[in-house]
């Protein structure tokens, strides 16, 4: 006979094992339920979202039922991956019932053990052994029911198809990563970010002019003079385009209609309590000192539409119809009196700053409701704008040029995957050209220092060029451009070719006229390089010698730091004072 402390732990043993034995066959019958539902059910094809799918590649592609077929397919995504997770983690939970009800017995046949039952045909006896055969029953089901269960959870699926004729490219290939795609549905097809949808300033519309004057009006289709100055470029989504401008004392976002010019809204940003009262800039230049209040490019994900000021002012507004929806202003700019000229990045539903004020950070905020994700403290300066850059596994990068290192970042927590001091030289103001990729490598330019190829995997550097065959330099400002085997530099005068796996020159040449601070783009196989009062068009293929294509002339007049947009069969130009749409008639 046990001694009653020893039967007491015996029964307090069996009863947390027949608990952990409920539990867990409740836990497997709930994912075995779960598991049959999920594999009956197929989201993607509900009725609904099958209706949308099949009008919109019927043709009715409005940017209204783009919007519907997201949002639908989101919901479907965020089901179907809420049901797997409640499926693996149910799994889990059952696991562990079973380790525990397992243990329990174990303890119970240890408290038991070597105990002598007098009489098998005594109540006593009977009650052990039925005790004994129930937990061999009872483990041996649990079993089962535990490895099915497992079997399941580790069988589902981790990821759905793409929904037909609205998937999300990016650098032409499809790319999704968890349950919201990297970018938003339209993003490739328009321009709505700095130098483009790729943040590399290349492109591959059809009919874009190489060739337009403003004084004939000869491929002008319009001109609308802004009341605000800016330096950011514009963006485009759809039938709209962007701008922004800002001085001392006002700022404000103007939609006009892509086509025509006409003004669609108009939204003046009221000072935040919070920002930088009386912001001032100081680029011992007088027009610079105009231009820079709005010195950073807006970004849209085609139903928000986000600008960051130079008093460190960042907004949203609804692209449809210009209704502010969150204000904030993350941290002063009293010190920078450059402008704040780092252009916001579309990243999932989410957009990202490099931020140059007081306080140095990188953030991710929520693109609904200005929410800060995260935030990470940076110590060196820079005026770039940060890179989306993808590795070879398909993760994701943050780059970002800055003296006198380049560092990346991962988007989704702000872990700072590696950085690399490159810069040995100081600029003669600023740093100013973003990063640019070709396949696994990134690469970065900068005044008094050079040229570099990085690994994209971890930040080596794979070549570096330190000074140019002609004695030319490196910009502080224009960022380069590439074919994906070429990249392509323009500063002051010269154009240079350098081989992006080698790091060799492959060609320079001199323009006859003079490079400002806008940034190389190449739409096809067409560089389109701005200068002072005019746009060169040049062959890409530098076996041609740059063969000049074609050139646009502005007024004399007109003053031109912006990097123009090149979508949908247009060339939109910010400049100083007025916004151009140039387009074939």
């Amino acid at each position: 006979m046990m001694d009653r402390s020893r039967q007491a732990r015996a029964h307090v043993a069996l009863a947390v094992g027949l608990v952990a034995a409920v539990f867990t066959l409740v836990m497997c019958c709930m994912l075995i339920a779960t598991h049959s539902q999920l594999k009956k059910a197929d989201p993607l094809n509900d009725a609904l979202l099958v209706a949308l799918r099949e009008r919109y590649e019927d043709g009715e592609r409005g940017d209204e039922m783009k919007q519907d077929i997201r949002r639908l397919d989101l919901l479907a995504r965020k089901a179907f991956f809420t049901s797997q997770a409640q499926i693996r983690s149910g799994g889990y939970a059952a696991m562990g019932g079973a380790i525990v009800m397992l243990l329990a017995f174990a303890f119970f046949q240890l408290a038991t053990r070597h105990v002598p039952i007098p009489n098998e045909d005594s109540c006593e006896g009977m009650f052990w052994i039925g005790i004994a055969r129930s937990r061999v029953w009872v483990a041996g089901g649990a079993f089962i029911l535990v490895a099915i269960s497992l079997v399941m959870a580790l069988s589902t699926p981790t990821a759905l198809r793409q929904v037909s004729g609205v998937s999300v490219q990016v650098s032409g290939e499809e790319e999704k990563t968890g349950d919201l795609p990297i970018l938003p549905d339209g993003f490739v097809e328009n321009s709505p970010a700095y130098r483009g949808a790729s943040g590399l300033g290349v492109s591959e519309f059809d009919d874009v002019p190489i060739e337009w004057d403003e004084a004939s009006g000869k491929n002008v289709r319009w001109k609308k003079d802004m009341p605000l100055p800016a330096w950011a470029s514009p963006v485009v989504w759809g039938d709209k385009v962007v701008t922004v401008g800002a001085d001392a004392k006002q700022r404000a976002i103007y939609c006009l209609d892509a086509d025509s010019g006409a003004e669609v809204w108009t939204t003046v940003v009221p000072e935040h309590a919070d920002a930088t009262r009386n912001y001032t800039t100081d680029t011992t230049d007088k027009r610079w000192d105009r231009i820079v209040y709005a010195g950073a490019t807006p970004a849209t994900n085609g139903r928000e539409l986000f600008a960051l000021f130079s008093n460190g002012q960042f907004v949203a507004v609804e692209l449809a119809t210009g209704k502010l929806l969150w204000d904030i202003a993350p941290a002063k700019t009293g010190k920078n009196k450059y402008g704040v000229d780092n252009s916001p990045l579309i990243y999932r539903d989410s957009v990202i700053v490099a931020f140059e004020g007081d306080e140095r950070f990188v953030a991710r905020y929520d693109a609904a409701t200005g929410k800060e994700l995260w935030r990470v403290e940076r110590n060196s300066p820079t005026w770039s704008s940060p890179l989306l850059a993808k590795r070879a596994d398909g993760s994701m990068l943050i780059v970002l040029l800055a003296d006198p290192d380049v560092t990346a970042w991962d988007p989704e927590t702000g872990e700072q995957v590696w950085s690399t001091k490159v810069l040995t030289g100081k600029p003669d103001f600023c740093v100013g050209p973003s990063p640019v990729q070709v396949d696994d490598m990134v690469f970065v330019n900068a005044q008094n220092s050079g040229m570099f190829g990085l690994n994209l995997a971890d930040g080596s550097i794979a070549w570096s060029l330190d000074q140019l065959p002609d004695g030319s330099g490196f910009p502080d400002g224009a960022s380069m451009t590439t074919d994906g085997k070429y990249l392509y530099q323009f500063f002051e005068t010269v154009l240079t070719c350098v081989d992006a796996a080698t790091g060799e020159v492959v060609k320079q040449q001199e323009s006859d006229e003079f490079a400002t601070y806008a940034s190389a783009l190449l739409n096809k196989d067409n560089l389109y390089l701005t200068c002072e009062g005019v746009i060169l068009v040049l062959n890409a293929d530098p076996a041609t010698e740059f063969e000049e294509r074609g050139r646009g002339v502005m007024g004399e007049e007109t003053l031109c730091d912006s990097t123009p947009a090149i979508v949908h069969g247009r060339l939109y130009l910010r400049a100083d004072d007025a916004l151009y749409c140039f387009g074939e008639e």
